[in-house]
């Protein structure tokens, strides 16, 4: 009886790993949106409470309006800092971008590539694959950072896209992002200003290790810029570019897409950082080699441009 009790227990194990895989495999961007909504951003939020309730007066001193629609090609170079433009010929209203299927991403990407250098050569659109692509609503990262997945993606340049494609009603034109130039920015950084400090921390990092800290943004005397674009422009940033979702209500309608394009000229291509949590969902999704701190995958890229999407 006591053994058949124990198999029981196996299998009922068994199946709810199952379908825990089974959830995860087809499921995982709606998990992640989920998680991201009722999880992430309510923690994020209080963790930076100082910040969203003192958000104006913080930022005022180094604010200095809308960024302006330039059109420029911009250096996707990872160690170039505060690379970024507002394009309004790039064409993307016959484009569906809320649910955006790999057929309509390869079409964007195509029609980035003109807008895009590494110290100013021309780059191809089969060196390019693309990470993380997120069209949910609200303002889920209401802090100033560098994305997180560049430091999992440690040895390569790429860039990342934020295109407004509903704003909210009730809050706009507010509901956006702001970004800030810096010259102290690098790839996957986080801020974290309260009423004494301001202090730079690794984005998402399983350690929260004050890297730097200053007494008051005054001290980095940054350029704060609010990006406050029409339905379908395109803004490019590079990865060394501070930007915060607009603080003003986390739980906003507004709904924007972004993602992340990594530069990967061959077919190698490592992810570093082990410890951070980001690289530990890659990991127990796709396999990878581990070589000492860091890990490889080998694959082409027309085949696999999505495997991170």
């Amino acid at each position: 009886m006591a053994k058949f009790k124990l198999y029981k227990n196996i299998l009922y194990l068994l199946i709810f790993i199952l379908i825990t895989y089974f959830l995860y495999s087809y499921f995982h961007k709606e998990l992640y949106v989920f998680a991201l909504k009722n999880f992430i951003t309510p923690k994020s939020a209080e963790q930076n409470k100082y910040f969203i309730d003192n958000f104006n007066s913080i930022v005022s001193p180094f604010y200095y309006g809308d960024i302006p629609i330039n059109n420029n090609s911009i250096n996707i170079n990872r160690n170039v800092k505060n690379q970024y433009a507002l394009n309004n010929k790039i064409i993307t209203k016959d484009l569906d971008l809320i649910n955006p299927s790999n057929d309509t991403l390869d079409i964007l990407l195509k029609r980035l590539i003109p807008f895009i250098n590494i110290d100013g050569k021309p780059v191809s659109f089969d060196d390019f694959i693309v990470v993380d692509v997120l069209s949910a609503n609200g303002s889920y990262f209401p802090s100033f950072h560098t994305d997180v997945e560049w430091r999992s993606f440690y040895n390569n340049n790429g860039f990342q896209i934020w295109i407004l494609l509903e704003e909210d009603p009730d809050i706009k034109p507010r509901g956006n992002m702001f970004i800030m130039e810096s010259h102290i920015v690098k790839p996957g950084l986080s801020l974290h200003i309260n009423d004494k400090h301001v202090n730079i921390l690794n984005n998402n990092s399983s350690q929260d290790k004050i890297i730097e800290s200053y007494n008051s943004l005054s001290e980095i005397n940054p350029v704060i810029k609010y990006l406050n674009p029409s339905i379908g422009d395109v803004f490019i940033m590079n990865p060394s570019l501070f930007h915060c979702s607009d603080p003003y209500n986390i739980n906003s309608k507004r709904r924007a897409i972004n993602m992340r394009f990594i530069h990967k000229p061959s077919s190698k291509l490592k992810i570093g950082d082990l410890s951070n949590p980001y690289t530990t969902l890659i990991r127990t999704k796709h396999y990878c080699k581990k070589v000492n701190d860091y890990c490889v995958f080998d694959f082409n890229n027309n085949n696999n441009r999505y495997k991170f999407k």
